[in-house]
């Protein structure tokens, strides 16, 4: 379970308070969300995707999802920051928390004991407060991990971008430089359905459909967890989680498949 501050989080039906941030979730279709997944999904054998609790036990070892439905996030590990289901979805509240040798601090929270190489992930996401939106993959550890930084536009300041970055070896890496990657516009308060899919070096990304990035990189990051991020200072609720393992599971996880149930 999350570990919550009680300064920080006071949760009721529509409403969250972080950090004396009060912002009003506006209620989620859970039916309608789920079936635009399903419909929307596909594996790569053209096998349609299946609402998580209709899977099986195999099925669960390449697919996860979760909608958040449930009330709780027994499902993640948080790492920095505070988090909580708060209306079916999962806000993180960043605290400026510096850990590890990174320049920059991010709080995040991680899949528990589902890694891999290559995967593709969609979620919904919302800024409530700051831009930032970060989604994390093939993380290592806090200094080791691939970061997708979708960030709302600033109105009469600056456009909405997607920032690729990564962390090695507590180096700090921006692999496409501010705006250089424009994503179709948003701001803060506003949802958007990302999808992202990484295959060895190669990442795709869409934005409520549309192809924002098809780019391969020089990552040092071969493999890991995957998760969501929230800079120091914001405020971010993710919801509606869908990921696909496509391959490449790391050393832990293929031996703990290789023992069986």
């Amino acid at each position: 379970m999350s570990r919550i501050a009680p300064r920080a989080f006071v949760l009721a039906l529509t409403t969250v308070v972080l950090g004396g941030c009060q912002v009003s979730l506006a209620p989620t279709d859970r039916s309608a969300a789920s079936s635009q997944l399903a419909s929307d999904r596909g594996s790569h054998d053209g096998a349609a995707a299946e609402p998580c609790h209709h899977r099986s036990a195999r099925a669960a070892a390449a697919f996860f999802c979760d909608d958040f439905s449930v009330g709780n996030a027994d499902h993640w590990s948080p790492s920095g920051g505070l988090w909580a289901v708060v209306d079916g979805r999962y806000v993180g509240e960043g605290t400026d928390e510096r850990f590890g040798c990174g320049e920059v601090p991010t709080n995040q929270t991680l899949l528990r004991d589902f890694q891999a190489r290559d995967v593709d992930i969609e979620l919904d996401m919302m800024s409530i407060a700051r831009v930032d939106k970060i989604l994390v993959l093939r993380s290592a550890d806090p200094d080791n991990q691939i970061e997708l930084n979708f960030r709302a536009e600033r109105p009469d300041e600056f456009p909405a971008d997607l920032v690729v970055q990564e962390r090695s070896k507590c180096a700090f890496t921006l692999l496409t430089p501010e705006f250089s990657v424009l994503i179709p516009p948003h701001q803060v308060g506003q949802t958007i359905h990302t999808r992202a899919q990484l295959v060895h070096e190669r990442l795709r990304v869409w934005i409520d459909g549309t192809l924002v990035l098809n780019r391969s990189f020089p990552f040092s990051v071969r493999s890991g967890a995957l998760g969501m991020g929230v800079v120091g200072g914001g405020v971010t609720a993710f919801d509606n989680v869908f990921v696909h393992r496509l391959g490449g599971l790391t050393p832990r996880t293929a031996a703990a498949r290789s023992r069986g149930p």
